[in-house]
């Protein structure tokens, strides 16, 4: 079998972004979905593929996140579509600055049985047939302990099989019994990537670092290859066997509109930059712009006339 380009793994749930005190917009995105989605506009190739694994109901709103993410160019052939469930709903909240607050609605969601059944199997089979497989920390948490474990599992198979993983420690404290339970997954999946993109705030959080530089020296002793850590408004360090170097935000951008998908973004940069040959400071560089542009935008998806002048 010919292998696929790229997985990326997580939920695509509806967004409600707020217009004014009584109305919101609805819109499709998700952590792990934004990323596969701005990755396949950036290759753009049918010689790369970007595909989407999840779980959806058969509802009229699964079926709208399903043909949105074909509208994107993002193959869904590795989504299961599960009778009687329903996707996850969220609602942003942007303070004056451009900041975001979350509100979940998801206990129920599909994505959450993904990995169930013989289906699910199937689908954790498939993942040794990717090149490479991207997945963040909210595609852990909703996850039940049997999914979680035969998912490290899977995706120690497919390391062993060639395939580069793409971890990205997203951390929502809501997602996770404990911030214990969190280190520990955090760190078994980490044990299997390649790439680590992380962000420094969630690594304070999750494993004590006092610095990105302990982040760093943190993420090789664990076998990680390269990646960067994530500051902000500050920019990114990035790392490779070579070593590592900061990478500032360039001064030419403005006061954000909204940071949703500021991090998703950033990561499909770098990932783009890396599986097209860059360096891995001009794969920091590029996220960093990536970012930038993402957030002059409302949402977490820029629409794509707007996204074709970046």
């Amino acid at each position: 079998m010919t292998r696929r380009t790229i997985a990326c793994i997580g939920e695509c749930m509806v967004e409600m972004c707020k217009k004014s005190d009584v109305q919101y917009e609805m819109a499709f995105a998700g952590d792990t979905a934004n990323t596969a989605i701005y990755l396949s506009r950036l290759l753009n190739s049918s010689h790369s593929s970007v595909d989407y694994v999840t779980a959806l109901g058969n509802d009229p709103y699964s079926t709208q996140i399903y043909n949105f993410l074909n509208s994107e160019n993002v193959c869904t052939t590795q989504i299961r579509r599960l009778d009687g469930e329903m996707p996850g709903i969220y609602f942003i909240e942007t303070d004056n600055e451009g900041e975001r607050s979350f509100y979940y609605y998801r206990s129920a969601a599909a994505a959450k049985k993904m990995f169930e059944g013989d289906r699910g199997e199937i689908l954790l089979s498939n993942l040794s047939n990717y090149e490479w497989l991207y997945l963040s920390g909210i595609s852990l948490s909703i996850l039940d302990t049997n999914s979680l474990s035969k998912l490290i599992i899977a995706l120690t198979k497919a390391k062993d099989n060639g395939t580069k993983i793409v971890f990205d420690g997203n951390f929502r404290p809501a997602g996770w019994d404990s911030v214990k339970v969190a280190h520990r997954v955090f760190s078994q999946v980490l044990a299997v990537s390649y790439i680590a993109l992380m962000t420094f705030d969630d690594e304070k959080a999750v494993f004590g670092d006092t610095s990105p530089e302990n982040t760093v020296d943190r993420l090789r002793s664990l076998g990680v290859e390269e990646g960067a850590i994530k500051l902000g408004d500050e920019g990114c360090l990035v790392f490779d066997h070579l070593g590592e170097e900061f990478l500032p935000i360039s001064s030419k951008i403005t006061m954000p509109v909204d940071t949703t998908a500021a991090g998703d973004s950033f990561n499909a940069g770098f990932l783009f930059s890396r599986m097209t040959g860059a360096s891995i400071v001009e794969a920091g560089q590029y996220g960093n712009k990536l970012a930038g542009k993402v957030i002059q935008f409302q949402g977490a998806i820029v629409p794509k006339k707007d996204f074709l002048n970046f």
